[in-house]
């Protein structure tokens, strides 16, 4: 599995395809996608032609999927339309996306609609959801099952009645939240982190409260300049210097090309040190605001 991540969330379906072009004439192989995200029809689209082209090989992609949380009484039918629209026969992983469960609305592909209203929450059991994605692993559906946004204490209680335990955790880290604890949870079960708004920039996020840009800070930059790298690049760097695997998003073709060949920044001890220990602390993807429930308490 790929340790960096090519995003597409917030990638409009009309910029997709010219995207995720640089990208893997970049290099990129592992493809972070979920129903939500509205634009997995654009992707598959993008994704058949390149390998009918001979740009890629379907055997070089590794794509992650999610189902929404309207699909949790029945995700065989959410992961089977998600491939249809992507045009693929299986995913190389499939997550769950929230620790929570809304109400089945009927529509696939999903709509997010951001609500505080608890009586839209749908109280079902984790362990009957994650039955579910075992026997999907089991069909050959998906070849490896994990989650998104889930605490120690919920990754503590899947581990003592899961069949398959999951492979990967993929959650908000940055020099604000680095989820020190968290991240050495997972790290003790084989269970890969993987972050998400490493390089966030928060000002046009209605739903973020927390508005500090991590590629502004002063650490960052100083540490930068010592690399000779951007900010950006510091950052993938640190992340996967924690050994966690890191999703970056940019429609820009310099940016989505700079992202990539942070791996190759090795960063001494001491640097990985202090980016860990920035003392202003912030939550950029606060599920409260969508959802009406703190999620991450």
């Amino acid at each position: 599995m790929p340790t960096l991540i090519f995003g597409t969330f917030n990638i409009a379906s009309a910029n997709i395809r010219n995207a995720l072009e640089i990208g893997i004439k970049a290099g990129y192989r592992h493809i972070d996608t979920a129903s939500i995200y509205g634009n997995e029809d654009a992707i598959g689209d993008a994704l058949q032609d390149f390998i009918n082209s001979g740009k890629i090989s379907r055997k070089e992609l590794y794509i992650i999927g999610k189902p929404w949380l309207t699909h949790h009484r029945d995700i065989r039918p959410a992961c089977i339309n998600s491939l249809s629209r992507l045009k693929l026969s299986y995913f190389g992983q499939y997550l769950l996306h929230w620790p929570l469960s809304l109400k089945p609305d009927g529509k696939d592909p999903p709509v997010f609609s951001p609500s505080k209203d608890l009586s839209l929450v749908d109280y079902y059991p984790l362990y009957k959801i994650w039955e579910q994605m075992e026997k999907l692993q089991d069909e050959g559906l998906v070849k490896s099952i994990g989650v998104s946004n889930f605490t120690i204490a919920l990754l503590q209680d899947m581990l003592g009645y899961s069949r398959i335990k999951p492979e990967t955790n993929e959650i908000e880290i940055s020099i604000f939240n680095p989820q020190h604890e968290l991240v050495d949870f997972c790290h003790l079960h084989k269970i890969v982190p993987l972050g998400y708004r490493v390089i966030y920039n928060p000002i046009n996020d209605s739903l973020s409260k927390f508005k500090k840009c991590a590629l502004e800070d002063q650490v960052v930059i100083d540490l930068s300049r010592k690399y000779h790298v951007d900010p950006a690049q510091l950052l993938i760097a640190w992340c996967l210097a924690r050994n966690c695997g890191v999703i970056v998003k940019s429609e820009t073709p310099k940016r989505i090309i700079g992202n990539f060949e942070a791996q190759k920044l090795i960063l001494e001890k001491e640097d990985i040190e202090k980016l860990s220990s920035v003392t202003t602390n912030g939550v950029y993807c606060d599920p409260y605001e969508s959802f009406g429930i703190h999620l991450l308490k």
